[in-house]
């Protein structure tokens, strides 16, 4: 995934900033529009892949709960086997992107170990 490219781009920023970038990121999204489950990538840059867990306005205004196998979406998202370190996590609403305005409100973000194979 990584190009000779990247990797001395990786090493050059992490001189200047003492760490490495995200290597790729996860983004999920509530889109104005788009296909529930689609996977796209980001307008930036292909090391974020966008993942539309709900579209459209028939669920706004009510409160709703998300449950995610990051590790799946990952490989799906990317192709990759092997799992990199997750080095943080965001979470944010913006509408930047569309010029709508946006309010959300969250709830607890739980992070576990499951125990399937297809985990290990």
């Amino acid at each position: 995934m990584e190009s000779f490219y990247d990797a001395i781009k990786f090493e050059v920023i992490k001189l200047f900033y003492g760490e490495y970038p995200p290597i790729a990121s996860l983004v999920y999204v509530w889109a104005s529009h788009g296909e529930l489950g689609s996977i796209v990538d980001s307008p930036y840059t292909s090391r974020v892949k966008i993942i539309v867990l709900e579209s459209g306005a028939a669920k706004k205004g009510r409160w709703l709960s998300e449950k995610r196998n990051i590790r799946a979406d990952y490989r799906v998202a990317f192709g990759a086997g092997e799992i990199p370190q997750i080095s943080g996590v965001a979470i944010m609403t913006d509408s930047d992107n569309t010029g709508d305005q946006a309010m959300a409100w969250y709830g607890d973000i739980v992070f576990s170990k499951t125990r399937s194979a297809a985990n290990l």
